[in-house]
């Protein structure tokens, strides 16, 4: 249509997962090396498929937790470390119970769950109980049980692809990096949810000339509608800053606003459009 320009780029997979182990956009800010690890997680991975794995690692849960004095269970509100990043940590507790049946309330999600690709449980530590709680495991670990300890920066793929420590067979293990949340030193969930909703939930994407399409291969897109409100000044810092850093930052932004068909609708057209815009905007304002 004259006037008018479609364009889009692979849109970025909230749920689906497309190809497990390829890496959200690279953060500078987490490349800068002036990172503060806030918080530790110790993830203990295993076979739910086989008994003496399954059988080891749970026995190895309640060997670490009667030796804390911590509960084998995952109370999601008492062991919430969604804030760890802006200081407000809670004790060492039980953070995951990935395997077995389904239930959130008690911390049992789907097994695998985010990132990891095999059942686990995992442990939240303090940074100060670091040097008591990770030499525990390095000496009492059960051969036949893998164990990984990563840190909580704010910049979850690379505290878990690039600066975890494994005991045991970490070559055997990956990561689905792509379910990770946000990236950004000293972030978290919280954040990149207010971040989306400055940047994509706020109608900026109106007021600059854009319009939100079904895609001519299935998904949402961004339309281009009026160019001269695209080029304006605060458009273009919108498009060619703003927008790709939401998205560099935040890869898994959509998750949030999951349950609002409407805002989903919304988050996926820029998601899959992000770096089209800024593209656009270089070439033709």
């Amino acid at each position: 249509m004259k006037g008018s320009l479609i364009f889009s780029v692979l849109a970025v997979g909230c749920y689906a997962h497309p190809s497990p182990l390829v890496a959200p956009l690279p953060s500078k800010a987490c490349e800068s090396g002036n990172i503060t690890f806030w918080s530790y997680h110790v993830h203990v991975v295993f076979d739910d498929h086989n008994d003496t794995s399954r059988g080891a690692a749970l026995d190895f849960q309640r060997k670490f937790a009667k030796t804390f004095n911590i509960s084998t269970a995952v109370d999601p509100v008492k062991c919430d470390d969604t804030n760890t990043s802006h200081g407000e940590s809670p004790k060492l507790c039980m953070i995951d119970n990935d395997w077995g049946k389904f239930s959130p309330s008690t911390g049992h999600y789907h097994s695998p769950a985010c990132p990891f690709l095999q059942p686990e449980w995992a442990v939240f530590l303090p940074a100060a109980l670091f040097q008591t709680v990770v030499p525990w495991f390095m000496q009492h670990r059960p051969l036949i049980l893998d164990v990984v300890v990563h840190p909580n920066s704010g910049c979850e793929v690379y505290d878990h692809r690039d600066w975890a420590t494994w005991s045991g067979a970490s070559m055997v293990h990956g990561f689905d990096l792509n379910c990770l949340h946000y990236d950004c030193p000293g972030c978290n969930g919280d954040d990149c949810a207010k971040r989306g909703e400055q940047v994509v939930q706020s109608g900026q994407a109106e007021r600059c000339g854009l319009k939100v399409v079904d895609g001519s291969s299935g998904g949402v897109q961004l339309k281009l509608v009026n160019k001269a409100e695209f080029c304006i000044k605060p458009c273009l810092q919108w498009a060619e800053s703003d927008l790709p850093k939401w998205l560099a930052e935040c890869p898994a932004n959509c998750d949030y606003v999951r349950t609002d068909p409407a805002k989903l609708r919304e988050c996926e057209a820029h998601s899959a459009s992000a770096l089209s815009l800024s593209e656009l905007a270089r070439q033709s304002c």
